[in-house]
């Protein structure tokens, strides 16, 4: 005690104490700088043995504890029990937990009320292991499949979402994904976007050939209840998740394509992946509609600094405008984009990448050279972004032995830097998925994700994907240039 009123700071996200000359009412907080300040006097509960200050409360009444949130057995320390009060203090407990891992902390959380204020907040601000890969600087499928080192070494359960599952057809099935998958003895739950029966006889013929049964299990989306489901996701043993633009082809996972993805390693996104999946396959299932969309929408509001779009439960396109606002660069990667007219009510990228280079933003979109020669509302679209200022490129990647049909520039992805108000370091942010700016994204017809996160070296290793395309070696690039009649 200094003989000096102690205040607790009423900065939720702050909750300092602090000594103050008695001569000043209301002190601001010498760490926030909030005005919100009230005195406060030392507590202990003597349930869970925790010391805590807290505002004083009305005459007869006794707080309520921090961590077991009752007020049952809380009684001021007295000035003499200050001086031998051996209690474990919060700071020490915060050092403690700050070592833990997301599933201790989740642990502690749910089954623990004494710990429970303090291991929220931080789970809440738990950044999760995250890692980028691009085609130019890996092979993806050895990314994923390599001895002792890929992705899925260990695994024990997939589930996942694709568009186009390409089997290998008359191809030996030695060296691919598939083969990994049954040979590791894998379960697979495979929803497809795009219908394919020969998928289904190529898992049984596959895990005959190598193992001789299956357990394996192959189904296609509802078409009634989606334009398309277009999703390329992977959920591996529910806490391992893969979001990204390659579908399980040879032109998306070996070479041929411009692609990328990236792992994230939590059990929290796992499960929410993993539910959202199922939603999916149960598109009429209101309550996991909305168990999913309040799970999503909860964690884009934490601090760790990852964020979700899963479509139809969050649009792709309010996701994405929200990401952009304060953009100062921004560099975009798509294999397509549908053209906008003024007047149209719908949220549209295109309108907010006009409005924001007509403001001085600059704008880079690259797109795949074939989608812009063939389809006519990708050269209208094209048509309105050069009459805003924004510098249009069309890409095709070099010839590939034994790449297929394919070997298009099929990345779906945005490089942002963000400057906003006072900030000084700007952020470099990450927007990556598996949708294209399509008339039915911008509907929200389509079963999508996207997801946004401020982490460095996700920045640095997507941007490092996206310079090796510029080189002439690996892509053919054209810029497109305004014509004026």
């Amino acid at each position: 005690m200094t003989g000096m009123p102690t205040y607790i700071c009423g900065n939720n996200a702050c909750k300092a104490t602090f000594d103050v000359n008695p001569a000043q009412t209301s002190p601001p907080c010498p760490r926030c700088r909030s005005k919100r300040s009230w005195p406060c006097k030392p507590y202990i509960c003597t349930r869970c043995l925790i010391r805590f200050p807290a505002r004083e409360p009305s005459p007869g009444k006794a707080p309520n504890c921090g961590y077991c949130r009752s007020n049952a057995g809380v009684r001021e320390l007295k000035e003499r029990e200050l001086q031998t009060y051996t209690g474990l203090p919060p700071s020490i407990l915060r050092n403690i937990f700050e070592m833990c891992d997301e599933r201790t902390l989740g642990l502690l959380a749910l089954v623990c009320t004494r710990f429970r204020d303090l291991a929220v907040p931080l789970l809440q601000r738990w950044a999760p292991q995250m890692e980028a890969f691009g085609s130019t600087t890996h092979r993806l499928k050895d990314v994923l499949i390599a001895p002792d080192e890929g992705i899925l070494t260990g695994a024990h359960a997939l589930q996942v979402a694709v568009d186009k599952f390409t089997h290998p057809g008359r191809r030996n099935y030695e060296g691919s994904i598939l083969e990994y998958i049954i040979e590791n003895d894998i379960s697979i739950n495979l929803n497809l976007g795009t219908a394919s029966p020969e998928v289904a006889a190529a898992l049984k013929k596959a895990a005959k050939t190598i193992r001789g049964e299956s357990s394996n299990s192959v189904s296609v989306s509802d078409p009634s209840a989606f334009h398309k489901m277009h999703n390329k996701v992977w959920v591996i043993d529910k806490d391992g998740v893969i979001v990204g633009s390659p579908n399980i082809s040879y032109a998306g996972m070996e070479g041929g394509n411009f692609e990328s993805f990236i792992y994230i390693r939590s059990q929290r996104v796992g499960a929410m992946f993993g539910k959202y999946l199922r939603y999916l396959k149960e598109p009429n299932n209101n309550a996991l509609w909305n168990e999913v969309g309040y799970a999503v929408t909860q964690y884009n509001r934490e601090q760790h600094g990852l964020r979700l779009a899963m479509a139809p439960l969050v649009k792709i396109t309010d996701f994405l405008v929200t990401e952009l606002a304060g953009a100062t660069k921004v560099v975009i990667r798509q294999f397509l984009i549908s053209s906008w007219r003024p007047g149209r009510k719908e949220v549209n990228v295109l309108q907010t990448l006009c409005g924001m280079a007509k403001n001085g933003v600059d704008i880079e979109i690259y797109l795949d050279e074939e989608a812009y020669v063939t389809q006519h509302h990708v050269r209208e679209a094209v048509g309105y972004l050069l009459e805003a200022g924004v510098k249009v490129f069309t890409q095709k990647p070099v010839y590939v032995v034994n790449a297929g049909s394919e070997r298009i520039q099929h990345d779906k992805l945005i490089l942002a830097t963000i400057r906003t108000g006072k900030m000084v370091t700007p952020v470099h942010r990450t927007l990556i998925g598996t949708a294209g700016l399509t008339k039915d994204v911008i509907l929200n017809h389509n079963a999508e994700t996207f997801i946004a996160t401020d982490r460095p070296s996700i920045y640095q290793a997507i941007e490092a994907h996206h310079l090796q395309t510029l080189n002439p070696k690996i892509a053919d690039t054209r810029q497109v240039v305004l014509r004026k009649e």
